[in-house]
């Protein structure tokens, strides 16, 4: 009967499974927070969404991600959860972008870039994540190394070494792809 402790299970469980990668799993999962969270309110419906666009995300079907997407983003900001609307919105661009929606990705990328200074630096680190992530699947991978050397930064002031080296590996990626083959080899090496 407490649905917050359930969500909370239910919510790490998610997690672990997806990172396991068991899709069955992680369905289960999903379809439980998508339960719980009609008893909890729309920032609870809002990261359901987004749990279950991520899923529908992993296996290739953007069509139906960006329909969660979108759910999810409504019920953010009914609930005025900035920072769950922002990455929302990170990953809305994503799927604009593969989808070949050019002018959508362009106007999300904005709203993005215009809102990001909102977050705490910790929430930050992922919505720089997903907006390099829209740059290097754009072409413009000087961009997307700004992002990441921000992104490291951010990482290394707040002293998380595992996002800090995903940052790192992301910008050696950059670099070799722009034939800048020492600066790739020294964030690589770091």
């Amino acid at each position: 009967s407490d649905h917050l402790r359930r969500w909370q299970a239910w919510l790490g469980r998610n997690d672990a499974v997806a990172r396991l990668g068991d899709r069955e799993a992680r369905q289960q999962s999903v379809e439980a927070l998508l339960e719980l969270a009609q008893y909890l309110g729309p920032n609870y419906l809002a990261e359901a969404h987004y749990r279950k666009a991520l899923l529908l995300d992993a296996a290739g079907d953007y069509p139906a991600s960006m329909d969660e997407y979108q759910i999810a983003l409504i019920n953010a900001r009914e609930s005025r959860a900035t920072s769950l609307e922002i990455r929302m919105l990170s990953m809305l661009l994503i799927g604009q972008n593969r989808l070949g929606d050019a002018a959508g990705a362009a106007a999300t990328v904005q709203q993005v870039q215009d809102r990001i200074r909102e977050l705490e630096e910790i929430d930050s680190i992922t919505v720089l994540t997903n907006l390099a992530v829209y740059y290097v699947e754009s072409g413009d991978l000087a961009r997307a190394a700004q992002l990441h050397q921000e992104q490291a930064a951010i990482a290394q002031r707040l002293g998380d070494r595992s996002f800090q080296a995903n940052a790192l590996v992301n910008l050696g990626y950059d670099y070799l792809c722009l034939g800048m083959y020492q600066e790739g080899r020294v964030a690589l090496e770091q």
